[in-house]
This record gives structure tokens, C-alpha cells and sequence, in this order.
């Protein structure tokens, strides 16, 4: 039993020298003389660009890396509710709509040192008593009215916006895939079956009074609990993330975001929305497409202003390649 645990250890051994060996050589490519040196030299290397370069490092590990691609800014939306379409095909789904209220750049931050950029968004109506004297402040000096709720997003240099730039749903193109951050509904006080799912006691056959309880929390030999035990507790009321969503449609005369599946917070609830990280450029059809950079600008041109005026204001995404539809029930057939 030992010998083939003994085993199997030195096989992912080999494996892991294996997988940094092949990253030593992109190194080596790019000029550089390990993965780990771009961590131990003199300049500073953000996360940021690790994870844009060919072969990425992080907590000393070298990882699958990802295109180079810019890092544009994301909005700040309120959730509206959730509503069923169908597509192009006859599929029902299930869309969440997001608002975009009055979200303005307020500042530009810049940390010379890492070389980071970053934009501080405002965004929601508000009145001065709800918000405190360092934010109005910050309005003040950008010349914006208040705004309810504020964010910060990195970005790269070449995607910084000016201080009152508006960004809209037409920033988004209609099919990309997003990223969405809120803060889950908060449950309260929940057991172990609801918070965690589990399966609980026996039903009868002598179980009293414990039906819902969570067993044995430890060993007798510890005579302790591990930290991290599954225990009952609060639940709910945390960030959470939802990663590659796909926008189906946009609506720019009302500013609303159709996302499909689900976003996580009550409604009237906060989201930051931005580019999906692990999807960038790509929309749900599996074509490549461009954003616009760094957002998308009124035209100033009088003709096109009126072509703008007469278009549709929804504007759905592409259709898609295949029927799902038809490939859902040949796998049931």
C-alpha cells in the first residue's frame, strides 16, 4: 500500500518538473531566466500582468496563462428581477435584468510603485444625507452630481477613461459573456442541512429529537473539533461571484443589461458587471468580436446621431450556430 503511494507521489513529482521545465523555456523565450524570477528580481510584477503574460506564476506555482487582451472597466448596475425570453430557436431562458443609473468616472487612481491603474465609479441617485462628507467631497472636486454607490476597478493604462466620462449598457456588446460581483441574500441563522446540505439523521428506527442534527463533530482521540467544521451558523450576506454570463440583449434607451442566468443579491441590490475574465472577446455563438475601446462614445456627427435616433434601441445577441434544441433530445433519444 505504501509502495504504490510512494509511487504515485514521484509520478506527480515528475509531472509537476515536467510542466515547470516547459514554462522555464517560454522563459527563456521571452528573456527571462525562470518563472520564479519574475517574483524574486527588483521590479515589482502585478498580478495583473502575470496572469496577461504567456505562462503565469502565482504563490510560486506556474499556471495555465491566458491571451493578452485590455483590461477595459466595468459598471456599476442595480438588479431588477428576473424575467423568461426565448431565443431565436424557441428556448426558454431565464434572464436577470440590470440597470445602469447614472454611472459616471469619478476619479483615476495610480500607484506608481506596482504600476497600477485603476477608475472609481459612482453610480445611483442620491441625496446629500446619505452619504458622508469625504464622498462629497470627491464629487465636488470631479464636478458630478452624487451619486449613490461608488466602486473601483483596475484597468490598463490604455483603457483609462476621463473623470465624468457616462458609461452605459451600450458599453457591453450584445452575446459577450460578463462577470458578475453582489452580495448573496442573507438566510440568518441556518442548520446543517440547509446551510451545508446534509443528509441528517434516520427518520425513525430510535432517532429522537435529532432528526436535522449534524452527527459526530469529531473524534474522541482529539477530544477537539477541527477548525473549519461544517457547523450551523449564519448564512448568506456575503460577495459572491458569478463568472461568464452571457448579455442576450441590452436595452439603450433604458439602460438595462439582459443577463442569462442568475445574479446573485436581492433585488434593488448593487452589482459590479465587467468583460468575463476567462471568455474575453468572444460571444456565446463562439465567434470573436471587439469591444468598444475603452467605451463605446456618442457619434458627433449629425447624420449618424440620426441613424442612432431611428435604430432599434434592444439589441440582441447573434443567434446561435446550432439548435440546442435538436442536440437536447438526440442525447434523450
Amino acid at each position: 500500500m505504501l509502495g504504490a503511494a510512494r509511487t504515485q507521489t514521484l509520478a506527480l513529482r515528475g509531472a509537476a518538473k515536467r510542466t515547470v521545465g516547459a514554462a522555464t523555456a517560454a522563459c527563456a523565450l521571452e528573456g527571462h531566466a525562470s518563472p520564479t524570477s519574475l517574483l524574486a528580481s527588483g521590479d515589482r510584477v502585478s498580478g495583473h500582468e502575470q496572469r496577461r503574460s504567456n505562462f503565469t506564476v502565482i504563490r510560486g506555482k506556474v499556471r495555465p496563462g491566458f491571451q493578452d487582451y485590455p483590461r477595459r472597466t466595468g459598471v456599476l448596475a442595480m438588479k431588477i428581477g428576473m424575467l423568461p425570453d426565448w431565443d431565436d430557436h424557441g428556448r426558454r431562458l431565464g434572464l436577470t435584468v440590470l440597470q445602469i443609473q447614472g454611472c459616471y468616472v469619478v476619479e483615476q487612481k495610480f500607484d506608481e510603485a506596482t504600476g497600477y491603474h485603476g477608475l472609481v465609479l459612482g453610480a445611483g441617485d442620491t441625496k446629500a444625507k446619505h452619504i458622508n462628507k469625504p464622498q462629497q467631497g470627491v464629487y465636488e472636486k470631479a464636478g458630478l452630481p452624487l451619486r449613490r454607490h461608488m466602486g473601483e476597478f483596475d484597468v490598463d493604462e490604455e483603457c483609462l477613461l476621463p473623470v465624468g466620462t457616462e458609461l452605459t449598457a451600450r458599453h457591453f456588446v450584445p452575446g459577450q459573456y460578463v462577470d458578475v460581483q453582489a452580495k448573496s441574500i442573507g438566510k440568518g441563522t441556518q442548520g446543517v442541512m440547509r446551510r451545508w446540505g446534509f443528509k441528517g439523521q434516520p427518520a425513525s428506527h430510535g432517532t429522537s429529537l435529532s432528526h436535522r442534527s449534524p452527527g459526530s463533530i469529531g473524534v474522541t482521540g482529539m477530544s477537539r473539533v477541527w477548525k473549519g467544521k461544517k457547523m450551523a451558523g449564519k448564512t448568506g450576506n456575503k460577495k459572491r461571484t458569478v463568472s461568464s454570463l452571457a448579455v442576450f440583449k441590452i436595452d439603450t434607451e433604458r439602460n438595462l443589461l439582459y443577463l442569462y442566468g442568475n445574479v446573485p443579491g436581492n433585488k434593488g441590490g448593487i452589482v459590479r458587471v465587467r468583460d468575463a475574465f476567462f471568455k474575453p472577446n468572444l460571444l456565446w455563438n463562439g465567434e470573436q468580436t471587439e469591444y468598444p475601446m475603452p467605451t463605446w462614445t456618442p457619434p458627433t456627427d449629425e447624420a449618424a446621431l440620426e441613424e442612432l435616433a431611428a435604430a432599434d434601441t434592444v439589441l440582441k445577441a447573434p443567434p446561435l450556430n446550432f439548435n440546442p434544441l435538436e442536440r437536447t433530445f438526440a442525447i434523450r433519444a
